[in-house]
């Protein structure tokens, strides 16, 4: 089917575009992401990419003419296709048909006349899988999904949500212990840590059915098994029964599992990962952390408020890699304070265990070293779950199910989406993924972005990014500008005794526009949203502190961090 190519919106106040070159000719093959066009905007000269593979049937608008946005300028198909309806007439087969033959037709596509018992059948129940279901069910598909094990994945049932409920209560806990600061004197101060495991599982429970009610509310039909493909069509479920259904199209969403290395002593009693972890019975009096990465620092937060004595072991120079060093280097003052003690550039060689507990042998340049612990948790990466594909030949890459931006595997109505794929563990991403997939099936061309994904770090204080960090900025653009606002400077951090940490915006030398924004301090995995918007708009930092933020409140530290870009922040000397 023939796709249109209109012109993109390239930034917040783009409303046309000048072509300035057409990089190929009517006729001419053209590949899906292959540079098609260049524009001229108000800001920025740009290479537009083809939206899909095909011929570059039609120009429409030629070199030198301006454009609104949206409007109409080559058409991508197979040579003799009819393109008359794009071009906004019609051929006479169209304008015959009536209203009623178009709805059958529309109907034979979907069942694909082939005794489809679904037309997208998701395999997981995660949280990209059950989005993906449900999205689909909202577009009126007949949609079934697979589910093995119980419905949230490891996001709500063994990962992002019984996390945060144990860092909400390890968050009360030092509220209460510094509540004499506020004028509060509290007394007594314990921590029943049954009740914290309780209200964990409540939480997980009730979000679990609200899940489920949702599935069943958008008349979704639930497979409960473990779902493997036979071919690119049939997948068969081993529950309490054994089924054979067939879908048009199909969305693996099998997701991920920890990492587990066999090195020395990684069997013994008390070495745990991530799942474990989050279900002791007891609070352990210390604890050795292998990974230093968003699992291994946001535990090492909860165990040590606690009252654990907590070391994290890094392999890399440095915890949270990805990161922007200013950041890490902040959250590393925050946690020397709190004596959690981190070790870089340093690896584990084995545990043992004695009567003192599991002795934990380590090694660096500088030093080797033995640390008693009574736990060690273990928390270096997951891997993907692949063992639904079967036999059916589907490209992998380093034990992750390959896709393109499209989400579309090498066979054309095959997707997969979340931790499977290894773009981005996230669960947000995976939710994402799963929209995307779904407008893919349906006829769209909906290309995922990576380069706007927000990254939440739930330690305290927070951390949350999107975008560059200030060495990729560097690499990427030559010379950029920084603005940096201190919490201790924002009357609502103050009034809230958060003012640790502060928000740092990097934007491009040429335009100001708006790269990166890393935030460090209070509630940061809730403000940073409004930097994901102002990086997918293109926004520049004039723009950004242009717009009125309400007082007193934490958002005001995000315009002031843009209007310390150019050198104009009012708070800040």
């Amino acid at each position: 089917m023939a796709t249109k190519v209109i012109m993109p919106k390239q930034g917040l106040q783009m409303t046309e575009g000048t072509i300035l070159q057409w990089l190929l000719s009517e006729g001419d093959r053209v590949e899906e992401g292959q540079s098609l066009f260049e524009i001229e905007t108000d800001k920025v000269s740009i290479e537009i990419e083809a939206p899909a593979t095909g011929t570059l049937l039609k120009i429409v608008v030629p070199e030198g003419d301006t454009v609104p946005i949206t409007e109409l300028v080559a058409i991508i198909g197979e040579e003799g296709e009819d393109i008359l309806s794009l071009l906004g007439e019609s051929s006479t087969e169209t304008e015959t048909s009536s209203k009623d033959e178009q709805d059958h037709a529309k109907d034979e596509v979907r069942t694909n006349g082939d005794e489809m018992d679904y037309d997208v059948v998701i395999i997981g129940g995660g949280p990209g899988g059950y989005t993906a279901a449900i999205y689909a069910a909202k577009k009126k598909l007949k949609v079934a999904i697979v589910e093995k094990d119980i419905f949230g994945g490891t996001c709500l049932n063994r990962g992002c949500i019984p996390t945060k409920t144990l860092i909400n209560s390890a968050t009360f806990l030092n509220d209460a212990k510094n509540s004499r600061e506020f004028g509060i004197d509290l007394s007594g101060v314990s921590v029943n840590w049954d009740n914290v495991q309780k209200n964990k599982s409540n939480v997980v429970k009730k979000l679990r059915s609200g899940v489920q009610g949702l599935i069943k509310g958008n008349k979704v039909t639930v497979y409960n098994g473990e779902g493997t493909l036979q071919d690119k069509n049939t997948i068969s479920i081993v529950g309490e029964n054994k089924e054979i259904i067939k879908a048009k199209n199909i969305i693996i969403a099998t997701g991920s599992e920890p990492s587990v290395i066999p090195f020395p002593g990684y069997d013994l009693e008390g070495v745990i990962y991530s799942d474990e972890a989050l279900d002791l019975k007891e609070i352990p009096s210390s604890m050795v952390i292998v990974g230093g990465g968003v699992i291994g620092v946001e535990l090492a937060y909860v165990y040590n408020s606690f009252g654990t004595d907590v070391t994290i072991l890094e392999m890399m120079p440095d915890i949270l890699p990805r990161e922007d060093k200013e950041i890490v280097s902040e959250l590393k003052k925050s946690f020397e304070k709190k004596n959690i003690k981190i070790k870089g550039s340093t690896k584990l060689t084995h545990i043992e265990r004695n009567d003192k507990g599991l002795q934990v042998y380590h090694e660096s340049e500088e030093e080797k070293g033995i640390i008693s612990a009574q736990k060690v948790l273990v928390a270096i990466g997951r891997n993907a779950i692949t063992s639904a594909l079967g036999g059916v030949s589907i490209t992998m890459n380093r034990g992750k199910i390959e896709v393109d931006n499209y989400l579309r595997t090498n066979i054309p109505n095959i997707y997969a989406i979340g931790d499977v794929t290894g773009k981005a563990m996230l669960a947000h991403v995976a939710s994402h993924q799963g929209i995307k997939a779904v407008e893919n099936i349906c006829g769209e061309t909906s290309k995922m972005d990576y380069s706007i994904v927000p990254s939440c770090i739930y330690t305290h204080p927070e951390i949350a990014s999107v975008g560059l960090n200030e060495e990729d900025a560097i690499t990427r653009y030559g010379n950029v500008k920084i603005g940096k606002f201190p919490f201790s400077a924002s009357g609502k951090a103050m009034t809230a005794g958060e003012n640790a940490g502060f928000v740092k915006i990097i934007a491009d030398e040429k335009w100001n526009e708006i790269v990166g924004v890393h935030i460090i301090g209070p509630h940061a995995t809730e403000l940073i949203a409004e930097g994901a918007l102002a990086i997918k708009l293109q926004c520049t930092v004039e723009e950004l502190a242009d717009t009125i933020h309400a007082h007193p409140t934490l958002s005001e530290s995000i315009m002031e961090a843009s209007l310390d870009v150019i050198g104009s922040a009012i708070h800040k000397l």
